[in-house]
């Protein structure tokens, strides 16, 4: 299962996302994930932040940067750097606590930032709701629908395998109770930045950063346009139309 972004214009260069990426490959190259691992009937240590940055495999590590690009760094442009890096570990540490609350007696290693991402995509969820994605599972494929419709697609999927992996005694060894944990609190810091006005905020430096002086943005992709009235337009960015007027705008 894959979800992609069609188009999500971006304000800033996402510095913390391509470290994490470049820091977490590092560290699937050259660190012990036994070492680094988090067992949940075990003393919580320093292991529920480490293990964030540490993957089982290669294809566990592609996955997760993939996820953590594609949606990152718009949650990044709109957040901040250094606030973004904090959220990001906290996301994680709070998925690990919710799966240890939940598996209170596994032994099984925890590993990935799996958890943490589940929460930039919950975050995505709240903020840009409107984005043009596609959604692909092994066999079928769905294009041009919002992201919350493929974001909760994604989420029903993990309830279902979550589901079966607390049916089986033995798990799944994938920790889909992490990725639920994690997309509900991304989903709650999405509304606390709405209601302290980082969207707005961030809408405010893509208009500055325009030369024209009356500029809209995109109501689907975020990408300014440079127009000269009110009045129906449409963005050969993400192929959305939208209105805009005095009072907002709006797709069509």
């Amino acid at each position: 299962m894959l979800i992609t972004e069609n188009a999500n214009y971006r304000h800033r260069f996402p510095i913390v996302t391509v470290l994490l990426i470049i820091t977490m490959g590092l560290i699937l190259g050259f660190g012990n994930v036994i070492d680094l691992a988090f067992v949940p009937s075990q003393e919580i240590s320093l292991s529920v932040i480490a293990s964030i940055f540490t993957h089982s495999s290669i294809v566990h590590y592609i996955v997760n940067m993939l996820y953590l690009y594609i949606f990152g760094d718009n949650v990044e442009d709109v957040a901040g750097h250094a606030l973004y890096l904090i959220i990001f570990i906290v996301l994680g540490v709070i998925a690990n606590l919710l799966y240890m609350l939940i598996h209170l007696n596994s032994d099984h290693p925890v590993v990935g930032a799996s958890g943490a991402i589940s929460g930039i995509l919950g975050m995505y969820y709240v903020l840009f709701p409107n984005v043009k994605t596609s959604f692909y599972i092994k066999w079928a494929s769905i294009e041009e629908i919002p992201a919350s419709i493929s974001l909760l697609l994604w989420f029903g999927i993990q309830l279902m395998m979550s589901a079966l992996e607390l049916y089986l005694l033995n798990g799944l060894g994938i920790a889909f109770t992490a990725h639920i944990s994690g997309f509900l609190v991304g989903m709650l810091f999405g509304y606390i930045f709405l209601k302290l006005g980082f969207l707005d905020r961030h809408e405010e430096r893509i208009r500055q950063s325009s030369s024209s002086s009356l500029t809209v943005i995109c109501p689907s992709c975020n990408t300014p346009k440079n127009v000269k009235k009110y009045g129906k337009y449409f963005c050969l960015a993400c192929k959305s139309e939208f209105y805009f007027d005095k009072y907002g705008k709006k797709l069509l």
